[in-house]
């Protein structure tokens, strides 16, 4: 019998079993021969091509399929320090396993025999002689097999033919109830997990019909070029498309007679507000029933839709009641107007008579608010301020569920109805998006999404002046935000591959990667580096507020340089290192602001909008976002502008400021594109990379050297999900 060992973890070959110090981890069983393969293949990459005829014998797999099940692998072996990063994506290859591997022979003994111990004299672990008198716990744990005398005989002639017919019976029964559950997993509290949509690519916003049948999620397909509503029944049929429109189409919802859709389709430009569209459940003709900001909720009586929405462009967003004509509109919650507070996530109770819905106070944090529909009073159920995403009443109306990463990944957690302390749902998977409530079964769906980002490092090919090959960051987790250091040796990222969002440094040959914050939980990020190339600015989330910090670049040191209490994010050094720029809602929308390097006075710099500046190498400007695009202000004037020659490119975050250009990645809506240079001086627009990776919109993503002989960009892998529902879950 054949024993492989990886940290602290074994693989039972015979009995096909994954052990955790002795403890068996449940894993459906392809999962679990996946991996085997990998795991017996740990010298070499193993191809997709490999694993799915291996897997799937050659039948057409999706490969979201298998990304899914490599997801699933990855959460259960990062429970161990050991085994943390084990499974390594090699790009458009495969996978490796990337932890060593103890192979244990161990004997296959028969009741009332004695082991041969000279034949497993030589093998690695197996018993030694004297070993037989010691009970189990004595010998590592090693436990004597209690298999039948016709199994251990391998079958032979001397099996009787009924004990065969028997045990071929027992097989084929077997064989059945594999197959019965090749797609459930058990958890310990009795629940069923089980699969309910794997098309390609992210799936987002499930919710179940009134008879609990169907499902309608949102969708973004193969490409991830364009998200659409589909339905289809649970546990049955193939999904069905049911918008097909080139804007975003999210958050779809049933009305309570099972015959309509609602949905919200983004606008064009990002400043405007969203589409609110009812369609037939099962297609057909559109209407548009007003324009809302966000959040979304059908009325039991079927009259109603709650919405994020207000009046006018200064006030705070509250709840409201949008008729479903459009005709008649009603408020039910108007936050106080002040920066970044404002209110979403609607939900209405099972009998109409009360909606819950989240009270955002920061980026990061909120608090969870019950409004009575026929008089308007609030009543708030959470006061601690954390992150609470997707609540839905629970089918009896005695608690609200919702998701939150208090306590780190993204879990199931639960507050009564009347308001209490949170409790984590215990034995519900983790790192959720999303979760419905079946109206009729009380089963939760929930959606799980992967996202595999990369930083490429090259130098541009008209530049080659340090001989550096191209190299890669990517540790099969997200690898995000690169900034090239002032010297050009070294680049700042965040990373997830510890778990949680930390800063992390390597040289710009993608060396000595090292992490240099270790809070253990999710930072802001956005790191920069000092003027002088000593220390690392980012923000940090503290008690629900995003904050500046920096830190030395060895992890020594750490300072918190805000404590105002506003949303503070995106910082960077002036050049001659006495200030730090930065972005912050303190006033209203975002604005540019600066502070003295140590902290102290904060000064607004921008005065129409400003996001993610950097200062000029001369000093001269502030090169920073305004709606997307690129604006300058003049620091001696005070003048305000957009730079002409890229008044009309949508750059978002992916540029980056040199002595003599900026260099640019056009953010065009789910498309790939190239990266470009603009001349500061002659204002020409060259092409400097065709290369197109998939951006990462809302994150900083690209990063040049002064000299610009190297560039860092990160981009997407891989962005795969699934619906999922547990059945059982109390």
């Amino acid at each position: 019998m054949t024993i492989l060992e990886f940290g602290r973890y074994q693989l039972n070959e015979m009995r096909g079993q994954l052990l955790l110090d002795g403890k068996e981890v449940s894993l459906q069983p392809k999962t679990l021969q996946l991996l085997f393969l990998l795991v017996q293949n740990s010298h070499r990459t193993v191809t997709k091509d490999e694993i799915i005829g291996k897997i799937w014998e050659g039948r057409v797999v999706e490969e979201n399929n298998l990304a899914q099940r490599i997801f699933h692998l990855r959460r259960t072996l990062d429970q161990c320090e050991e085994t943390k990063q084990a499974i390594v994506t090699v790009s458009g290859v495969g996978y490796r396993f990337n932890v060593p591997v103890t192979i244990r022979e161990m004997q296959v003994i028969e009741p009332g025999r004695q082991p041969n111990f000279e034949a497993g004299a030589g093998a690695e672990g197996g018993l030694k002689s004297g070993d037989a008198s010691k009970p189990p716990a004595a010998r590592g744990g090693t436990r004597w097999s209690r298999t039948p005398r016709f199994l251990a005989n391998r079958l032979t002639g001397r099996v009787p033919a009924l004990i065969l017919l028997v045990l071929v019976a027992g097989l084929i029964y077997a064989g059945w109830r594999w197959r019965a559950t090749v797609n459930k997993d058990r958890f310990s509290n009795g629940g069923v997990v089980s699969t309910l949509v794997t098309l390609p690519g992210s799936k987002r916003f499930p919710a179940f019909s009134p008879d609990g049948k169907f499902i309608t999620f949102t969708a973004s397909g193969e490409t991830s070029e364009n998200y659409d509503i589909y339905v289809k029944m649970v546990n049955q049929a193939d999904p069905i498309r049911i918008t097909n429109n080139a804007a975003y189409d999210q958050q779809s919802i049933w009305s309570p007679d099972g015959l309509h859709l609602a949905f919200l389709r983004a606008p064009a430009i990002a400043e405007e507000r969203f589409h609110l569209i009812i369609i037939p459940a099962f297609g057909g003709v559109e209407r548009e029933v007003g324009r809302v900001w966000g959040g979304l909720a059908w009325s039991p009586d079927g009259q109603w839709l709650a919405v994020s929405d207000k009046e006018k462009k200064e006030e705070a967003t509250g709840i409201w009641l949008l008729s479903v004509d459009g005709s008649m509109r009603r408020n039910l919650s108007k936050p106080a107007l002040k920066s970044n507070v404002y209110d979403t996530y609607p939900a209405f109770s099972r009998s109409g008579e009360e909606l819950l819905f989240v009270r955002w106070t920061s980026d990061a944090a909120g608090e969870l608010f019950v409004a009575n529909i026929a008089d308007g009073r609030l009543r708030q159920l959470t006061f601690d301020q954390q992150n609470i995403q997707s609540p839905q009443w629970s089918p009896d109306g005695k608690e609200i569920l919702f998701v939150s990463s208090r306590s780190g990944y993204r879990r199931l957690w639960r507050v009564p109805a009347s308001g209490g302390a949170p409790s984590l749902v215990e034995n519900f998977p983790a790192d959720i998006d999303q979760i419905a409530v079946s109206p009729t079964t009380g089963a939760i769906a929930f959606s799980q999404n992967l996202f595999e980002r990369a930083i490429d490092v090259y130098t541009p090919g008209d530049k080659v002046t340090n001989g550096l090959d191209p190299c890669k960051i990517n540790s099969s987790r997200p690898e995000d935000a690169p900034r090239i250091s002032p010297d050009g040796q070294s680049i700042v990222f965040e990373s997830q591959r510890t778990g949680w969002n930390e800063i992390w440094t390597a040289r710009t040959d993608c060396t000595r990667q090292t992490q240099v914050t270790n809070f253990g939980e999710h930072i802001g990020g956005s790191p920069a580096w000092s003027a002088d190339g000593k220390r690392i600015i980012f923000s940090r989330f503290i008690k629900g507020q995003s904050e500046i910090a920096s830190i030395n670049a060895d992890g020594t040191d750490y300072r918190q340089l805000t404590f105002d209490r506003t949303t503070n994010v995106v910082a960077s050094s002036s050049r001659d290192g006495q200030w730090i720029y930065f972005n912050s809602d303190r006033t209203g929308p975002y604005q540019v602001y600066r502070m003295p390097a140590a902290g102290g006075p904060v000064t607004q710099v921008t005065t129409g909008g400003g996001f993610n500046a950097i200062e000029s190498y001369d000093s001269k400007f502030l090169i920073y976002n305004r709606n997307e695009v690129l604006w300058r202000k003049d620091l001696v004037t005070g003048e305000e502008s957009k730079i002409p020659e890229l008044a009309e490119i949508n750059v978002g975050r992916y540029w980056d400021l040199t002595p003599e250009a900026i260099y640019y990645v056009p953010q065009k809506q789910k498309t790939p594109a190239p990266t470009y240079r603009y001349d500061l001086r002659t204002k020409a627009i060259t092409l400097v990379d065709d290369q197109r990776r998939q951006s990462l919109q809302l994150l900083p993503g690209l990063a040049v050297s002064a000299l610009e002989d190297r560039i860092a960009i990160s981009y997407l892998i891989i962005a795969n999900g699934v619906i999922m529902q547990m059945e059982g879950w109390k």
